[in-house]
């Protein structure tokens, strides 16, 4: 079965498709092939991945402040209207995460699945998904990121059921003031 067949059949039957990718390349061809020609319904889930062992990018092998920077590049590159978020994994997730949430990200996907401590530098072990949920929300209050109830979250995502899957935290959309508006 090909791509195009795989995504079209998820979305017969549903379910949305979160297309990942970690690369300029990997978000290339997502557009040329899935979003361009209409074949990934609207609006696209993309995600953005950071700070996984082995990858060429953004990996905790990398200097800092160069992963952040990719980060940021990489966010000009998804295609306008989609729900954008970041996935990160390794002992980075948490700056990455923060940092995806300053930048107006729609949503960051935390958990023990692709983490195991806490923070970068210390070996505290994450006990459960939801402490890094609940670490996420605390962050993303103190930002002043509004979290999305899980029913809002599934309207900003275009899920119709709710589906067993990796702990998101969708944040809204910060609406920003016009210059001299208090």
């Amino acid at each position: 079965m090909s791509l195009t067949e795989q995504v079209q059949y998820l979305e017969a039957h549903g379910v949305r498709p979160e297309f990942q990718g970690h690369s300029y390349s990997c978000l290339k061809d997502v557009m040329d092939w899935l979003i361009v020609k209409g074949i990934a319904k609207q609006p696209p889930l993309m995600n953005l991945m950071m700070g996984f062992h082995g990858f060429s990018h953004a990996s905790p092998l990398g200097p800092d402040p160069w992963n952040y920077i990719y980060l940021m590049m990489m966010q000009q590159t998804l295609p306008a209207g989609s729900v954008r978020g970041v996935c990160a994994g390794g002992r980075n997730w948490l700056p990455f995460s923060t940092l995806a949430m300053l930048l107006g990200f729609d949503m960051v996907r935390v958990g023990m699945e692709d983490s195991v401590f806490m923070h970068p530098h210390r070996d505290e072990k994450i006990r459960t998904s939801a402490d890094a949920v609940r670490k996420v929300v605390a962050i993303a209050n103190e930002l002043g990121r509004e979290i999305a109830a899980p029913a809002e979250a599934r309207t900003i995502m275009g899920i119709t059921t709710a589906a067993n899957s990796a702990p998101v935290v969708a944040v809204r959309r910060p609406t920003l003031q016009k210059e001299g508006a208090r």
